[in-house]
């Protein structure tokens, strides 16, 4: 079986009706990973049904229109009750801080890449 990508959004810089910024989801079997998290992506994954089987986020870079939605996302995660099921979020150097400053949701794990290898906290 083969990976498939779909671009759930790719507005640079702001959102609109035109569309949402940017998001990409990987799948791959029952794997599903998506690639950044923008204005507008969490809404998008609920509308395919693809939040509950969501197996990870990797954020690229801490932009707004890359990171907007993870705060979306999480709490749609909560109100979803899937909080059962960690989901993992992998950022860019300095990520966590960025992230810890939302107080996001403690439901959700958070990982920072760091060289070839990340670590999860």
């Amino acid at each position: 079986m083969k990976a498939r990508l779909t671009i759930l959004g790719s507005r640079a810089g702001e959102p609109g009706t035109w569309g949402a910024t940017a998001g990409y989801l990987v799948t791959y079997q029952s794997t599903r990973i998506l690639l950044d998290c923008g204005f507008g992506i969490p809404q998008l994954l609920v509308s395919r049904e693809c939040l509950a089987s969501l197996n990870a986020v990797i954020v690229s870079h801490l932009h707004a229109d890359h990171v907007a939605g993870l705060l979306t996302l999480a709490y749609m995660y909560q109100l979803q009750e899937l909080v059962e099921k960690h989901l993992i979020i992998l950022l860019p150097p300095g990520g966590i801080e960025f992230i810890k400053k939302w107080q996001v949701a403690s439901a959700v794990c958070y990982g920072e890449l760091s060289g070839s290898a990340g670590s999860l906290y």
